[in-house]
């Protein structure tokens, strides 16, 4: 997928790399769109699977931090 931009809102793109393989997500309106097939919407359950795989690590690396700094 060569497009910079959002093919829902015209948005502007970044590229992200995580265990599930590579995607663009929107900065707008926070579409993530599958790299290998191009300007596809990945299922709702897969996206709301990966917001909660952020925050659990996001979660797990500030209980570090706080555990590091006592």
């Amino acid at each position: 997928m060569t497009r910079k931009t959002c093919p829902r809102c015209n948005g502007k793109l970044d590229y992200l790399v995580d265990e599930w393989g590579s995607y663009w997500n929107c900065l707008y309106c926070g579409g993530i769109w599958d790299d290998l097939v191009g300007p596809r919407e990945l299922p709702k359950l897969h996206r709301e699977q990966r917001i909660i795989e952020r925050e659990n690590e996001r979660k797990a690396r500030l209980a570090r931090e706080l555990e590091g700094s006592d």
